[in-house]
């Protein structure tokens, strides 16, 4: 079992310590998420983790020994205690709680489903909770549910015509409820690509009116398409 010589620690009990896969032996974690390195003055060496900047415990590893600088704690106690991750495949915090990286709260996921699981555990603030949110969700069902010109209604809450048409498509704020809007394209014949040209209306209100993407109208406009047609 590992030790931490002269630092006053007492293993956990039921705490077990392994090498970290790939950091030549120098690195052991705990699957109670404890890390520590070994120096040739003693068995080892209690390390203490730094938040990094998306709220995990990082582990600053030498450079110079591991060619690696700095490590997420609970990536470290996944390779030790579950094996190595599959191709493509995310690291899960099972209870939500970024800090705890115990072997017991880990499991490899999905990207998906690692992301549903964020949203799920409020890891992932989405919605009004977004810090760049600018309507609530009840907003945005009222939104859904107006028969109000695009325009009228990004308005009336403060936000871009732009906005409501995402929010109205469903191509914003998925979980939230309210009618969407489905886009049923129109043929877009010489008229109506004429009409498109020769009309006042700004590109974004045009694209909500026919169900059309703004880079359509864009490219009609700009010639880019349908140059067959004056």
């Amino acid at each position: 079992m590992a030790t931490c010589m002269n630092c006053g620690y007492a293993p956990r009990q039921g705490e077990e310590w392994r090498d970290v896969p790939g950091l030549n032996g120098i690195y052991r974690v705990s699957n109670l998420g404890g890390a520590m390195s070994t120096t040739i003055y003693a068995e080892g060496r209690l390390l203490k983790p730094t938040i990094g900047g998306h709220g995990y415990p990082v582990i600053n590893v030498s450079s110079a020994r591991t060619g690696i600088s700095n490590m997420p704690l609970h990536t470290m106690v996944a390779f030790a205690f579950i094996g190595p991750r599959p191709d493509g495949m995310h690291i899960n915090h099972k209870n939500g709680i970024k800090t705890d990286a115990s072997v017991s709260n880990l499991e490899y996921a999905t990207p998906s489903s690692n992301i549903q699981h964020g949203y799920d555990t409020g890891l992932i603030p989405r919605g009004e909770n977004h810090y760049s949110s600018k309507v609530t969700e009840a907003e945005v069902v009222e939104i859904r549910n107006s028969d109000e010109p695009g325009p009228v209604v990004a308005t009336k809450y403060g936000i871009k015509a732009s906005n409501v048409h995402e929010i109205r498509l469903g191509h914003t704020w998925k979980h939230a409820g309210g009618r969407i809007r489905r886009r049923v394209r129109p043929r877009l014949d010489a008229s109506l690509v004429r009409e498109i040209r020769n009309s006042k209306e700004r590109g974004i209100d045009i694209a909500e009116r026919l169900g059309l993407g703004k880079g359509v109208i864009s490219k009609i406009r700009k010639g880019h398409t349908y140059r067959g047609i004056l």
